[in-house]
């Protein structure tokens, strides 16, 4: 379980990476809504930081992507074990 952890980390790693290039070559906000609407879905701190109006760092925000996919890899995967728990359960109870 720890390494699927892990695998969501990285992959919230290389969003905010992506992302980060993304914004170094093209000027995302005004031109092109459909993906500034992306970004704000994909990277959970920016929207706060929009409410919050301050600005982030290119470093934090991979920073917080890692944790924040991680921790939503956390709740997905304990879930993934609960139901798997329940289902193996239900199929011994009615043998």
């Amino acid at each position: 379980m720890k390494r699927r952890i892990v695998l969501w980390g990285l992959v919230g790693f290389f969003v905010a990476s992506i992302w980060v290039i993304a914004s170094l070559t093209i000027h995302v906000y005004p031109l092109h809504p459909v993906l500034w609407a992306l970004a704000r879905i994909t990277c959970p701190i920016l929207p706060v930081s929009l409410a919050l109006h301050f600005g982030v760092k290119w470093y934090w925000l991979i920073a917080s992507n890692f944790a924040a996919y991680a921790l939503l890899g956390l709740i997905v995967e304990s879930l993934r074990q609960l139901s798997q728990r329940g289902a193996r359960g239900r199929t011994t109870a009615t043998v």
